[in-house]
């Protein structure tokens, strides 16, 4: 009896989970090097204009689509005949290239001269995570009438998860239509999740006034939907590297100048550790830089060449940092002898 049950209850789950994936919303995410950039480019883009990559599969928040509990088309036709929602599509549309991730949102208001005027706003809350397992997630909270933007990082700074505060860049405006948003995320940002491979990102979107969910709920992972990258060309994937490669390594430099100026100073920095461990490391490194030639000249080879050191160059902080503890080590121990 006990097995018999056993089996039902995982017959259960594996059908819950299998229903859950069914109804899960995913988006093709195509290459295109020339992307718009900016909302007044993008509202007036072939691809809006067209409807072409156009994603409105929205629901009510609080419904049991929302919750990943049924499938979308129920919802939808309540949305549909729902008075509060009519009138007031919600979209997006997404692209990515040899720079970055492209987003545009538009929120249709049959009125937008009327609420602009009474400033009645529209909140977007955004989340995303660059992979589907064992990667921390990003959330963004824009408000589009003054175009405020607040993001949240849940995770720690690390090699392998930074913010996203320095490098997003978040334009919203009122226009013709309703209100849109427009949301660039450059790669060197996520240089070591790059989505080159046909890879799934986790990602919703919810809109406050009225409430509207993509998938899921607020933090509700699981029932997040997906973002599928389209895999770019061999000759696109190169661009990508290249353009990574090229950002590690000025990124370097300027790290390693600044670390140089503090470590070689005779007040505040430390001659010995500068001389001993830091300035041997970060000859070694410009030495391969400078080895490679003019970065308008690199190519594939090139990317592979120094597919060891990028992680290096793009995070030398962590390096100096690490360095630096291993020099206090050996001296602590030295001196004990």
């Amino acid at each position: 009896m006990r097995t018999t049950l056993t089996l039902i209850m995982l017959f259960v789950a594996a059908n819950s989970t299998l229903a859950n994936e069914q109804a899960r919303k995913v988006y093709q995410c195509a290459f295109m090097e020339n992307a718009p950039y900016g909302v007044t480019a993008w509202s007036q883009s072939d691809m809006v204009r067209t409807g072409q990559g156009k994603e409105s599969r929205f629901v009510p928040y609080n419904s049991d689509a929302a919750k990943g509990l049924i499938l979308d088309a129920t919802t939808l036709r309540d949305v549909n005949s729902n008075p509060e929602f009519q009138g007031r599509e919600t979209s997006f549309y997404m692209v990515y290239n040899s720079k970055g991730w492209y987003i545009y949102i538009h929120c249709s208001e049959p009125d937008i001269r009327k609420r602009v005027d009474l400033k009645k706003d529209v909140a977007l809350e955004i989340f995303f995570s660059p992979g589907l397992e064992k990667v921390p997630y990003y959330q963004m909270i824009v408000r589009q009438l003054p175009g405020t933007v607040k993001q949240y990082d849940w995770g720690m700074p690390h090699r392998h998860y930074r913010s996203l505060k320095d490098g997003t860049r978040v334009e919203s405006l009122p226009i013709d239509t309703g209100y849109a948003t427009f949301i660039f995320i450059p790669w060197e940002c996520l240089y070591d999740r790059l989505p080159v491979h046909g890879d799934q990102w986790r990602f919703s979107l919810m809109r406050w006034g009225p409430s509207m969910t993509w998938g899921g709920r607020v933090h509700d992972t699981g029932n997040f939907g997906h973002v599928r990258f389209v895999p770019p060309s061999e000759s696109q994937k190169e661009e990508i590297e290249k353009g990574i490669l090229r950002v590690a390594w000025f990124q370097f430099q300027a790290t390693a100048r600044k670390a140089t100026t503090l470590w070689s100073d005779e007040e505040v920095g430390d001659i010995d550790f500068y001389n001993e461990s830091l300035k041997p490391l970060i000859e070694r490194h410009m030495t391969l830089g400078e080895s490679l030639g003019d970065p308008d000249d690199w190519n594939a080879e090139t990317v592979e060449k120094c597919s060891d050191v990028i992680e290096d160059w793009m995070e030398f902080k962590y390096v100096i940092s690490e360095l630096r503890s291993m020099f206090l080590m050996d001296k602590m121990f030295s001196d004990k002898r």
